[in-house]
């Protein structure tokens, strides 16, 4: 609140059109509200000579709109007291700006600066000194390198009260050419700073870096603390793998090649670390660099070659590597150098360790928007381009936490158009979607397949991936998801904590299948699936391991790694998978390239003996079910792909009571075989399979038997007919019989739960026939995940009478003995009719009700329907072809 008055804004604007809003309110009695603008005519600077500098002052502490005063300056060197620059501009809070362009030749200057108050100094737009506070007269110096050629120099300044001084100088700094020095020796180069800046104070030539100061220097010229030193030179190698042994006291950086191996830059007692890199035969050049902050001061570098015996990284014959890396979330974020060495690594001992294939288990970055992250996670994998084949796996930090998996930017930087054309790559879920794929590699004699799946993956994922490893049964299987295995060892999802879903969704997904799931849907029903590769969870040491049975008696070898919360976003810790096929062996060792260090405790090094997986199926294929699909046609389902030539080969196969086959047809898919017979009577049969093999050649089990039942089955579907045969007995006992849906069974208006009556009508099922199967269908009308258990029931009678609307018709009917149980999954699809709409077999009522002496073909029965909870399904009235449906089999 004020009274009228008037504020003044100069604004510089572009010629054309420009939107001007103006808000205002207005409280009690006068009201004011006036707008209007004039254009300036300004005066542009004054031209000035070169190396002169454009002064501008400003009566403002911010260099805020237009220069009150314009002027050529020839240096910037003024101490004017308490006065000001100019009568036109305040002796205080005052702020001014010189430009000028230079010409310099190429070396390193000096610039002096001594400001009262803030001042600023930039060099071709880039800002090398900032102190804009208020300070007494105070003196900066610092250097820079120019090259040859003009360059742009600005120093802002502002004045806030007292005195006022702003002064800028330059000068070339001369220093003598550094000594050459012969191959073989260092160039040592000592600071008398601890960031190696400005020119070196003392260069020498050293043979060897084997310093312990104590608490002196290097030399009379170098201070005794706060100093550093660079020794660089050019040495001569023998091909093969060399440790380097570093000991510091403080910080110390170690280069080969011009790639940083050691980067320990930190205070610290006098520490050894050692990097062990495999050299090629040629003369190579080696960069210590190192700081000394106080007290002790020791700098050492020596290397050896390391013997064959000693190399940490030889592997046995006959074996070959996979290297799985972690999630590199916190590299891509703070530590690109130590993905890079992760990457370059892989590079420098694929042949050596003999890599066939480098895994990410995802997290591939921290921040899935931030694009740098990104940049920095393909820089470093493409490292790997043309030496070995990867893949990405997208985790949960992979895409924005919503529930479209938004996985945009992963794509892009990891796109369909770079992998698809590899050899290795196999095929994808979704078109141009690397989200889901799966590769191929051959090593050891064993062809494998490598299944990428993405975070919590869909069920339409894991159906994908079923179809994908059923139809590659000739290869060793290796899936890789990120979260899937536990730090205490365990499936993730299989012990206290909730599953992931519509009433607990992750990361906004609820789609979504936990480890414990993916078991169960996914992993134990393969027997060619031999490894499981995840992260995501980061908890103690950051690992866990598990070794499963599937449902085929094969061991599946279940890893977890994830080192993201060491220090260093994980410190570059990976893994190397060394498998010998031939002394069914599988090593892991844990390793960090960026450390040159192994983690070397039982759950970080470790090995699996005779893993006979590795070998064919250890296990024989099996009959898992016959039937009889009419009376000539015999169809036998295996556990897995079947050889053609034995699986149709007639003689292998026998009935008792003998029944003539005609042929054997090994069907699509090469798990199901169909035999052509005679004529089969109903009744009870065994069949008895000899000398049936595998597609990979196992033999089944001499006589192998499997008994089976042919029945003339008849069959029957009768949706609700009419509006009074599907009603509602709410708990007052009234009964609706016109309802547009039907509620199972909480009732939203009268909040009470309710009883639904469901008749059929006119159904031909004989007195005393044999129910083999039956079950409710609906379809969902409403979403709802609420926790609902309902109780089918049924009304003993032989003929069960129409519903109508006296009160209480529904729940005083006489109730047959039996009873099914059935809680329902969520319903998250409008018109969805599937599996979870479905209630489970109802044979037990039906075969009570079909026994009753006075039962007859053609007779009506009647469900009753009672719980708690809430689903939603359609009613006749609401949709009679989406009404609810009766399904019954039986014997003739």
């Amino acid at each position: 609140d004020q009274p009228p008055t008037t504020y003044q804004v100069t604004k510089t604007l572009s010629e054309g059109n420009h939107t001007i809003r103006m808000e205002y309110y207005e409280r009690y009695v006068g009201a004011t509200a006036i707008l209007h603008w004039t254009k300036l005519e300004v005066q542009p600077p004054p031209e000035v000579g070169q190396g002169n500098f454009l002064a501008e002052y400003f009566n403002n502490l911010n260099l805020n709109g237009v220069a009150d005063l314009s002027r050529e300056e020839t240096e910037i060197n003024h101490d004017w007291g308490a006065s000001s620059p100019d009568t036109q501009i305040q002796n205080d809070n005052f702020s001014a700006r010189w430009t000028t362009t230079i010409p310099f030749t190429q070396g390193t200057y000096e610039f002096l600066i001594t400001a009262d108050d803030g001042v600023r100094l930039f060099i071709d737009n880039e800002l090398i000194l900032d102190k804009w506070i208020d300070q007494p007269p105070t003196t900066y110096e610092l250097q820079k390198t120019l090259s040859e050629g003009s360059h742009l120099v600005v120093l802002e300044y502002y004045e806030r009260g007292g005195g006022a001084t702003a002064q800028l100088s330059w000068s070339e700094v001369v220093s003598e050419p550094p000594p050459e020095v012969s191959q073989g020796s260092f160039l040592a180069e000592y600071f008398n700073n601890i960031s190696l800046s400005n020119q070196p104070v003392l260069t020498r030539e050293e043979v060897q870096i084997n310093h312990d100061w104590g608490a002196g220097s290097p030399d009379a010229a170098i201070q005794s603390d706060d100093f550093s030193a660079r020794w660089s030179g050019s040495f001569d190698f023998t091909e093969g793998f060399t440790k380097f042994t570093v000991t510091a006291d403080d910080g110390i950086r170690l280069w080969l090649d011009e790639q940083l191996i050691l980067d320990q830059w930190l205070d610290q007692p006098p520490t050894t670390y050692t990097v062990t890199r495999n050299v090629s035969a040629a003369t190579h050049t080696v960069k210590l660099e190192y700081y000394e902050r106080g007290g002790g001061a020791v700098a050492q570098l020596s290397w050896a070659e390391v013997a064959d015996a000693d190399n940490p990284f030889a592997i046995s014959e006959n074996s070959f590597s996979i290297v799985v890396l972690p999630d590199t979330q916190k590299y891509a974020e703070n530590y690109p150098h130590i993905y890079d060495a992760q990457t370059t690594w892989i590079k420098d001992v694929k042949d050596t360790l003999n890599i066939q294939f480098v895994l990410h288990e995802g997290d591939i970055v921290e921040d899935p928007l931030n694009l740098t992250q990104w940049q920095r996670a393909k820089a470093s994998m493409d490292i790997l381009d043309g030496v070995v084949g990867y893949f990405p796996t997208v985790g949960n930090h992979d895409m924005p936490n919503s529930s479209n998996r938004n996985t945009t930017n992963y794509n892009a930087y990891f796109p369909y158009s770079k992998f698809s054309p590899r050899p290795e790559f196999g095929g994808v879920f979704e078109a141009n979607k690397m989200d889901n794929a799966y590769y191929y590699f051959s090593a050891g004699g064993i062809n494998f397949i490598v299944l990428s799946l993405e975070f919590g993956p869909r069920d339409a994922v894991l159906d994908w991936a079923n179809s994908v490893l059923e139809s590659h049964l000739d290869r060793k299987a290796i899936l890789v998801t990120h979260d899937y295995i536990d730090d205490d060892n365990t499936i993730h999802g299989s012990g206290p904590s909730p599953s992931y879903g519509p009433d607990n969704p992750v990361y906004g997904l609820t789609d979504y299948n936990t480890g414990f799931q993916i078991w169960e849907k996914l992993v134990r029903k393969h027997p060619n699936l031999l490894f499981t590769f995840s992260g995501h969870v980061h908890l103690d040491d950051g690992a866990g391991t598990l070794v499963s049975t599937g449902d085929y008696g094969n061991r599946v070898y279940q890893m977890m790694a994830n080192y993201q919360h060491y220090v260093n976003g994980g410190n570059g810790y990976l893994r190397f998978i060394e498998i010998n096929p031939l002394q069914k062996l599988v090593k892991v060792s844990t390793y960090s390239p960026y450390l040159d260090q192994f983690l070397t405790s039982s759950t970080q090094q470790f090995q699996f003996d005779n893993v006979t997986e590795l070998g064919n199926f250890t296990t024989q294929p099996l009959i898992t079910d016959v039937s009889a699909d009419n009376a000539n046609t015999i169809t036998i389902t295996f556990n897995r792909p079947m050889d053609e030539t034995s699986s149709e080969t007639v003689a292998n196969y026998s009935l008792s009571p003998s029944v003539n086959i005609a042929a054997a047809i090994l069907n699509p898919g090469a798990k199901s075989v169909t035999l052509l017979t005679s004529d089969l009577a109903v009744g009870d049969y065994t069949l008895t399979v000899n000398n049936v093999k595998d597609a990979q050649g196992t033999y089944i089990a001499a006589n192998s038997t499997f008994d089976f039942r042919f029945a003339n089955v008849t069959s029957l579907t009768k949706r609700i007919a009419s509006g009074s045969d599907d009603a509602e007995e709410f708990a007052s006992g009234e009964v609706y019989l016109d309802s547009s849906d039907l509620e199972l069974v909480y009732e939203d208006y009268f909040a009470t739960d309710q009883i639904v009556g469901l008749r059929f009508t006119d159904l031909p099922i004989p007195q005393g026939a044999t129910i083999t199967n039956a079950y409710l269908q609906f379809t969902t009308d409403e979403l709802n995940s609420r926790t609902t258990s309902i109780a089918i029931g049924a009304e003993i009678s032989a003929n069960a009478a129409s519903f109508t609307s006296d009160a209480q018709n529904i729940s005083t009917r006489s109730k047959a003995a039996a009873q099914v149980s059935w809680t329902i999954d969520s319903w998250q699809t409008i018109g969805e009719s599937s599996l979870k709409q479905r209630t489970p077999d109802l044979t037990s009522l039906l075969t009570e009700l079909v026994n009753q002496p006075t039962w007859q073909s053609g007779n009506a029965l009647a469900f009753l329907l009672s719980g708690t909870g809430r689903r939603v399904a359609y009613s006749f009235e609401g949709n009679a072809q989406k009404a609810p449906l009766l399904f019954v089999e039986w014997e003739n």
